[in-house]
């Protein structure tokens, strides 16, 4: 009752079953379960929920939601035919038998979408997989502390409708994550992640063979790889790609593991953003990936030896370039990639600190058809040199956008002052050529003063060295741009 004696429509308990249900499987399964305190309309409508997330232990000290009694019981009571998603985390202390009982219970309940986290290692039951109705399904297993196999798998795999995989290894046993992956007909999503044990067990790591990691599926559309660090390439030797309608592949982690890229053909979208140690293995996975229509690379370590790699003679469908990181000595790799991609539209550079900007001759056939460029880090001469050359021969470009306070590099106001009068005054190749300054720049670029020459010594000192720069280079290096 209100307080003018109204009576209230109680709006939430009138929605029909299969409403309430929907609403309850969105909420962790705890909650769902606490709404039979509500009312007797409510008593037992938690039993038609059709999605289940559960983190379970062994510690008494917990909650007795956490507790696999608790588990049981829910699933026990539940009346759907068909479960949707289940998710469980299972603590290191939960038996194997458990782990081995709940998941063929789950599923008989007609498991569409299935994620297993298990801080142990875990034997996965047959019924698992041969599994018909899965669609989707993550294995995790973090078996740092046991000096075994962090999953055990038969091996016979039979998955008819699984479409999307996650297999995170922190172990040794690859070979089981081979037979699961070739024994899914129809995979169209796959994610591969993998470490190695602890520096404790380094020593039985190095007794094992490595095993090579071969992926070969026609249907895959979408591939992501995960390498944690470089003992990985004790577990495995070399990764095998086959994928003929592969339209985006992604790549994390440490490249101590080189690639062979048979086919990758039909390749939209590839991004790698990894820590390099053996630039020959970086340019096998640029081989590998010069297919693509856009291509972003983050590198987290400069590379040692020659820069002047054999790089692919030409990135014929690339649109979209992005660079972050390492750029080659003297850039040597920007003009690598202007050169070798005569389709480029949109190029982004975030470099670390390098030298002198190379010169580029003859000047790239994508300068003709570049729209727009964000370049990001440092506010220095040689930034504004190439600068000068993306002006001064992109005859489309639209938007050259420009900020110069970043992670590696944060200029004083005066460097960005200055900076941004001398780039606004360069000449344009395109008469529709917009640049933006974005992050932090000061309010004005107004010219020095009487006034401001007292009161801002620092600022004329940096003019006149900027001018006799730009006055040297201008004299000696023209022939550059």
């Amino acid at each position: 009752m209100s307080s003018t004696g109204e009576h209230v429509v109680d709006r939430l308990s009138s929605l029909p079953q299969d409403v309430l249900s929907d609403i309850l499987s969105l909420m962790p399964t705890k909650f769902a379960v606490r709404t039979s305190l509500l009312s007797k309309r409510w008593r037992y409508t938690w039993t038609l929920v059709h999605s289940f997330d559960f983190k379970t232990t062994e510690d008494y000290n917990c909650s007795s939601y956490s507790r696999p009694e608790y588990v049981d019981w829910v699933l026990d009571h539940c009346k759907t035919s068909q479960v949707k998603i289940f998710r469980v985390l299972l603590d290191y202390g939960i038996p194997n038998s458990y782990c081995l009982q709940l998941i063929s219970k789950v599923i008989s309940l007609n498991v569409h979408e299935l994620d297993i986290k298990h801080t142990n290692s875990i034997s996965l039951p047959l019924s698992l997989l041969t599994c018909k109705t899965l669609t989707k399904l993550k294995l995790v297993s973090s078996g740092f502390w046991i000096p075994g196999p962090p999953f055990f798998w038969p091996s016979f795999v039979n998955l008819p409708n699984l479409k999307t995989l996650d297999v995170v290894l922190y172990g040794i046993y690859l070979g089981n994550a081979l037979k699961l992956i070739h024994g899914c007909p129809v995979l169209e999503n796959l994610y591969v992640e993998m470490g190695s044990w602890n520096g404790d067990d380094y020593s039985m790591v190095q007794t094992l063979k490595p095993l090579t990691l071969k992926v070969d599926h026609i249907n895959l559309k979408r591939l992501t790889l995960k390498v944690h660090d470089t003992y990985s390439k004790l577990i495995a030797n070399s990764i095998v790609l086959t994928l003929p309608n592969l339209e985006y592949f992604l790549f994390y982690g440490s490249m101590c593991i080189p690639f062979i890229i048979e086919e990758m053909s039909s390749l939209i979208e590839a991004k790698a953003s990894c820590e390099v140690y053996h630039g020959d293995r970086l340019v096998q996975l640029l081989k590998g990936i010069s297919q693509a229509k856009s291509i972003s690379l983050i590198t987290k370590h400069s590379l040692g030896g020659d820069d002047h790699w054999d790089l692919p003679k030409l990135f014929p469908n690339l649109k979209q370039l992005e660079l972050e990181g390492y750029v080659g000595h003297k850039w040597n790799l920007i003009p690598q990639f202007l050169e070798r991609s005569p389709n480029l539209e949109h190029l982004s550079i975030e470099k670390a600190y390098s030298y002198y900007w190379n010169k580029v001759k003859p000047i790239p056939a994508c300068m003709r058809k570049l729209k727009t460029v964000k370049y990001t880090n440092g506010c220095y001469y040689h930034d504004l040199h190439f600068l000068k050359f993306i002006l001064s021969h992109s005859r489309v470009l639209k938007t050259l956008t420009v900020d110069c306070c970043t992670k590696f590099y944060k200029p004083e106001e005066e460097d960005l002052e200055l900076f941004r009068g001398k780039l606004t005054k360069l000449r344009k190749a395109s008469r529709k050529c917009e640049i933006r300054f974005v992050g932090i720049w000061p309010a004005d670029t107004l010219p020095v003063t009487h006034k401001q020459v007292q009161t801002r010594p620092n600022r004329v000192k940096r003019q006149a060295f900027f001018n006799n720069f730009l006055h040297y280079y201008n004299g000696s290096y023209a022939h550059c741009i």
